[in-house]
């Protein structure tokens, strides 16, 4: 996986060839810009990846001009994750990364300028090339991801060098709709960059690219001591634990200021499609689950030789209740049954959560007799719960 483009602040950056400057000036208003290759070692030559390739001079611009919100964008990448560094002999450092997204992230904010050096318990270090020197984190609290949360969280205190503290600041990075869904009331300046990242990752999904949005927030320090004892005694708790951890980590993680948002290429193997292509011509019919936004999937879908031009058409189930999913289903059977052309293929998108109701007892058989006729179902924004119970489904 290789970090492709972003939107901060309400301006999308990256890409290579003329669409995206259109696209850029369309959406911002702003002349259209050349997409080239950055420079990294002019700007980062100890720790910029050489094999690393972004196409949009005005980020590096932007980040040596110390642009705060951007600052932001890349210190939460490289202070939000799991990942372990390992130091080689020769001094260069790379990153033992359970979640290749997360792996991906935290290469590309070293390129930029924003190196994770190393971790304790206690605290972070990142290396700031924009002031050429070492930051010291300390780390408060880690509110993990898991499949429920679809986003994970950071509270850290920067260390100066004369040993006074900053202000206590969380991180937030997850699926679009977790974070959107917990930003501050907007203010004046938030509606544009909310209306604009919101754009972006709508084209960065219909170029197949895999998105996360980026937030923050300020804890007064009265307050985050006040939330610490409750999460302490939350963890500490035998009875309904998961629970109570679940309402401390909801009430913290709102009022959230929006950073962005990423894109990552999620590049396919070799000869994937031609190997998916192969098994469609022996007559075997394919179900893909996915945690991609529907419009990223089916791009996907397309270049991988999943879904093809070939096929009549290819039916979306999307709907947030069960009457609604009922319904598609029911339409979706009528219009396979009327067309009923025997050599003729057709393909199935159904996100998460219509697959719960989907999958429930009174239209389990509607939606099976659906998929069968399909000759890929492809489902999306499914969580990893509903992977593994899709496996043995």
């Amino acid at each position: 996986m290789e970090f492709k483009m972003a939107s901060i602040n309400g301006t999308m950056y990256g890409g290579k060839g003329p669409v995206n400057a259109t696209f850029e000036h369309t959406v911002n208003n702003d002349e259209q810009h050349e997409v080239e290759p950055c420079d990294f070692k002019v700007f980062n030559p100890i720790y910029a990846d050489p094999n690393y390739e972004f196409y949009d001079n005005r980020l590096l611009e932007i980040i040596s001009d110390r642009d705060k919100t951007v600052k932001e964008f890349f210190t939460l990448l490289s202070l939000n994750h799991t990942v372990m560094p390992e130091y080689k002999d020769d001094g260069t450092i790379t990153y033992q990364a359970q979640s290749p997204d997360e792996g991906a992230l935290v290469k590309a904010a070293r390129t930029f300028g924003f190196v994770f050096k190393s971790r304790t318990p206690d605290s972070i270090t990142i290396y700031d090339a924009t002031c050429n020197q070492d930051t010291i984190y300390e780390l408060l609290q880690i509110l993990d991801f898991d499949n429920v949360r679809k986003r994970m969280s950071v509270v850290v205190r920067k260390v100066f060098e004369n040993g006074e503290r900053g202000p206590i600041t969380l991180y937030c990075k997850g699926a679009d709709t977790m974070i959107l869904d917990r930003l501050r009331a907007p203010e004046d300046e938030d509606f544009d960059t909310r209306y604009k990242t919101k754009i972006h990752l709508d084209e960065f999904s219909a170029q197949g690219l895999r998105t996360l949005c980026l937030a923050m927030k300020v804890i007064p320090d009265d307050i985050w001591y006040e939330w610490n004892e409750r999460h302490l005694e939350a963890a500490c708790s035998i009875v309904e634990r998961e629970e109570l951890l679940m309402a401390c980590y909801e009430e913290i993680e709102t009022g959230l200021v929006l950073l962005g948002a990423t894109a990552v290429e999620d590049k396919l193997q070799d000869e994937v499609p031609e190997c998916i292509a192969n098994l469609a011509k022996a007559g075997i019919n394919l179900w893909v689950l996915t945690g991609d936004k529907q419009e990223t999937a089916i791009n996907i879908g397309y270049s991988c030789n999943l879904l093809t031009d070939e096929m009549l058409d290819v039916f979306i189930v999307d709907g947030g209740e069960k009457p609604i999913v009922a319904e598609e289903l029911r339409v979706n059977a009528s219009c396979l049954e009327r067309k009923n052309h025997a050599d003729q293929e057709y393909g199935l998108v159904i996100n998460g959560d219509s697959l719960v109701h989907a999958l429930d007892p009174d239209l389990q058989d509607l939606f099976m007799e659906v998929s069968l006729k399909c000759k890929a179902v492809i489902c999306c924004r499914v969580t990893p719960l509903q992977k593994a119970k899709g496996a043995v489904f």
